[in-house]
């Protein structure tokens, strides 16, 4: 019986060391995943500048030849 119940107690504690690891795991994953959002945000960001610049010399190209003869 003590060692049914020594073999219980190792189980429970490996359950707990286990279900640790998985929530120290999922932190971790969560600050990654943060991080890769942040920087994508980031991106896009930087990509809509630079669609916007685009755009704008676009027009003015445009308008530069509207307005030769």
């Amino acid at each position: 019986m003590s060692s049914t119940i020594s073999n219980l107690n190792n189980v429970v504690s490996n359950q707990g060391k286990t279900i640790k690891a998985l929530q120290e795991l999922e932190e971790n994953q969560n600050v990654k995943l943060e991080e890769m959002e942040s920087k994508h945000n980031e991106e896009i960001t930087l990509m809509n500048n630079k669609i916007a610049t685009l755009e704008e010399f676009i027009r003015k190209l445009i308008d530069e030849k509207s307005e030769q003869p």
